[in-house]
């Protein structure tokens, strides 16, 4: 497929891939619009929660930097993940002694 000499094949599933990563994109970019920044605000690497999408975190009400924060998305996660091994741990001794 990728040699010296592309194939008709090779060319269609090529402009195939570049309308599907537009078309996600632009449902991407429809879904979660950017937010708009304060007048005389720059974007700051520490505000960027994902490439689409930004969070002002001085001005944005509580709920939207409770949805939004990167680290209680974490926090979230990391609680799931340890539940998940202590359950992976305690459960195969349960059965063991029962």
């Amino acid at each position: 497929m990728f040699g010296w000499r592309r194939t008709a094949a090779d060319r269609e599933t090529i402009i195939a891939l570049r309308a599907t990563h537009t078309a996600m994109r632009v449902a991407r970019e429809v879904a979660y619009p950017q937010l708009p920044l304060p007048a005389g605000k720059e974007i700051d690497p520490r505000h960027v929660f994902s490439e689409s999408r930004i969070v002002d975190y001085e001005s944005s009400p509580p709920e939207v930097l409770r949805y939004y924060s990167p680290s209680a998305f974490r926090s979230w996660h990391y609680w799931l993940l340890i539940g998940m091994l202590l359950l992976a741990i305690i459960i195969p001794f349960l059965i063991a002694t029962y």
